[in-house]
């Protein structure tokens, strides 16, 4: 298999402001968008082999209407196969999953680079209605939270978990009762995103090292207990959707 390649300092480098809407950056920022994809899918098989079959995406790496004409990230996605989200609108509905990108819509792992450094994340957009009201109903007793509480302290050191864009961040292993219990009140679907994050500041030394890319797909697979625990599906069905078949 070959080497994931570590990151280089310009590849964070061509995010910033002055370089989003110039056309001359679109070759770096592929090779950017090639690195995420290879760490992507090493993580990828590595979920399949423990049954989480999931479907990479990859966002644009050119100026283009769809960005409004500026690349301010590259983004790679692990969400639903097209054949679960296919199940998945018959259930919930048509309009579920209509978005041009399913990102929106759809629970799922990414990895990011913008001019302030890397993220691995699980990410619910608000818009993702159907899997952040699930997350928010598999808190709704004692046991869900307790479980949920065990899923992120079993992360590792660093990573977090943010209702939104709020300031507040909770410190994942170290998170308590109290905790898991103010995220279960204050997270309301439909209005809020939330995300399970770790970043990697591009000022930091480990921006460039060589493990980073090793790491950061031991990241999206550490997230899966969480991503299994949040996303809706007919062995996670904290809607009861199943009952509209």
């Amino acid at each position: 298999m070959k080497a994931l390649e570590p990151f280089e300092a310009r590849d964070y480098a061509v995010f910033e402001e002055a370089y989003q809407k110039n056309p001359d950056y679109d070759a770096h920022r592929l090779r950017v968008r090639r690195r995420l994809a290879a760490i992507a899918e090493e993580a990828r098989g590595k979920l399949g082999e423990h049954g989480l079959r999931l479907e990479r995406r990859d966002s644009l790496h050119r100026p283009f209407s769809f960005n409004r004409g500026r690349v301010v990230a590259q983004w790679v996605y692990l969400l639903r196969e097209g054949k679960d989200r296919k199940a998945f609108r018959s259930i919930v509905g048509p309009e579920v999953g209509a978005d041009l990108d399913p990102a929106f819509q759809n629970a799922h792992l990414c990895l990011s680079v913008d001019e302030g450094g890397v993220e691995a994340a699980l990410r619910v957009h608000k818009e993702a209605w159907v899997d952040a009201q699930n997350w928010k109903n598999a808190l709704g007793d004692g046991p869900g939270r307790q479980g949920f509480q065990q899923l992120l302290n079993a992360l590792p050191e660093g990573f977090g978990l943010r209702i939104h864009d709020w300031k507040k961040v909770y410190d994942c292993p170290k998170a308590n009762r109290d905790d898991v219990e103010e995220f279960a009140k204050y997270f309301t679907p439909g209005e809020h995103g939330a995300r399970v994050f770790r970043s990697i500041a591009r000022t930091g030394p480990g921006a460039i090292a060589a493990e980073l890319p090793s790491r950061l797909a031991e990241d999206l697979v550490a997230l899966a207990p969480l991503y299994r625990f949040v996303a809706w599906s007919p062995a996670n069905d904290r809607l009861r959707l199943r009952s509209l078949d």
